[in-house]
């Protein structure tokens, strides 16, 4: 059977009430946090040599989970090689995408 479709992303929030909802969480002393989510690097000598890929955190349901996007590949890989100290993507990584996990309130 074909997967499950995705859930609904939740509601958009308006400028407004992003900007009064960092304003409270800045008075009691809370800081937004964000969770790396996509990594697109490179790989080979230079910028001339080589092609980019892409590291892309999925989720379906509960489960979380890393996928390498190479060219027409696409394959499973840990957090660890994805995004972990020694990860080439961190360390060659060209342009990192973040999601806000909130503002602690």
């Amino acid at each position: 059977p074909p997967p499950p479709p995705p859930p609904p992303p939740p509601p958009q929030r308006s400028d407004a009430e992003v900007l009064a909802a960092r304003r409270a969480a800045a008075k009691l002393g809370k800081a937004a946090t964000y969770s790396l989510r996509a990594v697109v690097w490179h790989r080979g000598g230079d910028a001339s040599f080589g092609h980019y890929l892409a590291d892309v955190q999925r989720a379906r349901g509960a489960a979380e989970y890393w996928e390498r996007y190479d060219d027409t590949a696409v394959t499973r890989i840990t957090p660890a090689t994805a995004v972990g100290p020694h990860a080439t993507a961190v360390t060659n990584g060209y342009l990192f995408f973040y999601v806000s996990d909130g503002l602690g309130l």
